[in-house]
């Protein structure tokens, strides 16, 4: 099983989402630096993670100063790391940027410090799990963000909050599911998802939802078929109509032949 290629609820994710994107970074390797939300969200996570860790080990959360300190830490590596700046960031400049930047990412990560961390009790953190998916051509693999006697949750920052739905129907979640069932041996009682919402005054969402055995079976569909889109290699790029396809959201977005990117039709032939 190890031998075996996987895919990851990001890796069908981004295929569902746009063939050519999945295409180009998972067939081409091309790699393309995170944009700046993605940044301010690693900061935000290691220091949940080293926040939690410590809880784990000691039954004490870190202080204030301390979560501050690695989601600075942890937003500083990641932009050494290299990051994508808009236009508007461009034009606002690298230092004022990384410097609104760091203050999101602490302030999210001492809100979660205060609200959130206070009432989670962690019996694993960013467990990986491998689930052998007979007769497909890939398993599939997993991170379980934080594990809970009761099940998962997950934390997400975000500029806005979604509604319940963005739980309810969240593949992320339902391949957590799958992957607690393979090492607890029982589906989780329930499934939680934290949004940290960069609002002015930031804030705390939170979105509890479960899975059942049917939802098991729809991932599996939706896995099979991922496999066989693969195989075929049959990549079908996005509408121009999404809102991800744009130069914010896409890093491929101006090389790309079915949106910006001037590319002659004969070489795609």
């Amino acid at each position: 099983m190890s031998d075996k290629p996987y895919l990851s609820s990001s890796q069908m994710n981004m295929l569902w989402r746009c063939g050519e994107q999945y295409r180009r970074r998972y067939i081409e390797g091309e790699r393309i630096p995170p944009g700046v939300a993605a940044v301010i969200g690693t900061g935000t996570h290691r220091s949940v993670e080293a926040n939690l860790s410590h809880k784990m080990d000691t039954g004490e959360l870190l202080t204030i100063e301390e979560v501050s300190a690695v989601a600075r830490d942890g937003l500083d590596a990641a932009w050494d790391d290299g990051v994508a700046l808009s236009e508007v960031e461009r034009a606002k400049g690298e230092k004022k940027t990384k410097g609104e930047a760091i203050d999101q990412a602490v302030a999210l990560s001492v809100l979660h410090h205060a609200e959130l961390a206070p009432t989670i009790e962690p019996v694993g953190l960013e467990e990986k799990f491998v689930v052998g998916m007979n007769g497909y051509p890939f398993n599939l693999l997993g991170y379980i963000d934080i594990k809970e006697v009761a099940g998962i949750r997950d934390t997400k920052t975000a500029a806005r909050a979604p509604g319940q739905d963005e739980a309810d129907t969240s593949e992320q979640l339902t391949v957590y599911a799958k992957g607690f069932q393979a090492t607890e041996g029982r589906l989780p009682e329930q499934l939680v998802l934290d949004y940290l919402v960069k609002t002015k005054t930031p804030k705390v969402v939170t979105y509890t939802t479960k899975r059942t055995e049917q939802d098991l079976s729809v991932l599996e569909a939706r896995f099979g078929q991922a496999c066989r889109i693969i195989e075929a290699e049959m990549f079908t790029p996005t509408s121009r109509s999404n809102w991800w396809c744009s130069e914010k959201w896409c890093g491929y977005f101006d090389t790309c032949p079915y949106a910006k990117g001037r590319v002659s039709i004969t070489s795609l032939i």
